[in-house]
């Protein structure tokens, strides 16, 4: 059963409580239920009671002079614990200098003296609640709104109210941009319904989302089954990034009677440059961001099928973790060629217990993969086929080795290539 709302009078002479009750009760009827103390102090005591009964005092109306905690004390306390609670300071002998600090510290809503008309008191009070349920229903439409505008994005952008977005408004942010896709999902989407599909996604995301908001980044947008995220350091983003395989763990288990299980992901991590703003016309905005860091860090989630990782990171992304990058276990993978980039970039793969046995053997032999990328970089390819066969001896499952493998295997043969850039040639 729903509770009603809370109006509580506080004054220690019990006769003017009981008129408040009788011409609150005139014009309110049973709408709210009233509360009355004869003190702060008691006032305090029931107001702590009613919020651990899970009521909500909407109104206060308070007398000044009262033996103990002023009225003006009572409303700043009130106002500390909720400041959508409207609040009233009715009193005879009030001070001028009380009625300041309760404007000032209390967000006093009005100030009203004894005796007072009926009519006008409650008048005061029907406003004061209608204020209440304008500004709560704002807040709760405030609310829905950030569950898709994200509040980090107008953050970013200093934008304190809805009222202040603004088409063309952007900022340029160095940040951490994320991007993760589930491995296969069109295969996957196909044994399912449209229905099955959708609370497929919505599954998923309910699993791994907390890990990234958890390690304070926020998500930009859903593509599908992808999810871009940004951070603002490189070791939550790599944090979050890392647990969300714990989190898939545990959707795989739960799921694991479904046709879409077991569900793997990769994720790609960049650092760069970006720019947050409010795109569109003035009938239709939406918040983007604009950024050749989102389609590097993209391209490096693709990479992950073609390396067997889990996380890959681009240079930039490894240096900016400057020390905590010790914290992490990573591999060399070499060199690449992303799509729409004219040059190479290095990149790295972050090995983690959590990932399995794979990553296990992976760390285990590092040392002899990348000697192998080191050879295969300065076209020693002899010694990188020897290098790369260790790696396969302990560990079969090492993709990225065989890729080096297979293609050394061309290499060696042929003549040495004239303008050699040391770049692993993958197929896509």
């Amino acid at each position: 059963m729903t509770k009603k709302p809370v109006v509580l009078c506080v004054d220690d002479e019990k006769f003017i409580l009981d008129t408040l009750l009788s011409q609150l009760r005139r014009r309110f009827g049973d709408a709210y239920t009233y509360e009355f103390a004869e003190s702060g102090e008691e006032a305090v005591k029931l107001i702590k009671e009613l919020e651990e009964d899970g009521q909500e005092v909407r109104l206060v109306i308070s007398d000044q002079i009262m033996p103990g905690m002023k009225g003006d004390e009572l409303l700043t306390y009130v106002n500390e614990q909720n400041k959508e609670t409207v609040k009233i300071l009715l009193t005879g002998q009030a001070s001028l200098d009380s009625a300041v600090n309760a404007i000032n510290y209390a967000d006093l809503f009005r100030y009203m003296t004894k005796p007072w008309q009926e009519n006008d008191l409650l008048l005061t009070v029907d406003k004061g609640l209608e204020k209440y349920s304008l500004r709560s229903e704002m807040l709760e439409q405030i609310k829905i709104f950030s569950r898709f505008v994200p509040k980090q994005f107008f953050d970013a952008l200093s934008i304190n109210s809805i009222l202040d977005v603004k088409l063309g408004k952007s900022v340029e942010r160095k940040m951490i941009v994320m991007f993760s896709d589930i491995r296969d999902f069109t295969t996957k989407s196909e044994s399912m319904t449209p229905k099955e599909n959708f609370e497929f996604i919505n599954s998923y995301l309910s699993y791994v989302e907390n890990n990234i908001s958890r390690n304070k980044g926020f998500i930009d947008k859903f593509i599908g089954d992808a999810i871009m995220a940004l951070f603002y350091t490189e070791q939550e983003a790599l944090q979050a990034s890392i647990e969300m395989f714990g989190s898939l763990k545990k959707f795989n288990k739960d799921f694991s009677d479904k046709v879409f299980a077991p569900v793997n992901i990769g994720v790609g991590l960049h650092t760069g440059s970006l720019m947050l703003g409010i795109v569109g016309v003035d009938s239709r905005l939406q918040t983007s961001v604009f950024s050749d860091a989102v389609n590097v860090s993209s391209r490096l989630e693709s990479l992950t099928k073609y390396y067997g990782s889990e996380i890959i990171v681009s240079e930039s992304f490894y240096e900016a973790l400057g020390s905590a990058k010790n914290r992490y276990k990573f591999r060399f993978l070499g060199n690449t060629l992303l799509r729409g980039k004219a040059g190479p970039i290095s990149i790295f793969e972050v090995l983690d217990p959590l990932f399995g046995n794979v990553s296990v053997l992976k760390i285990q032999t590092r040392v002899d993969f990348e000697e192998g990328v080191e050879h295969y970089i300065k076209s020693r390819f002899v010694e990188a086929g020897l290098s790369f066969k260790k790696v396969i001896d302990i560990n079969p499952g090492d993709k990225a080795a065989s890729c080096y493998l297979e293609h050394l295997s061309k290499l060696i043969t042929q003549p040495s290539p004239k303008n050699w850039n040391g770049i692993l040639e993958i197929a896509r």
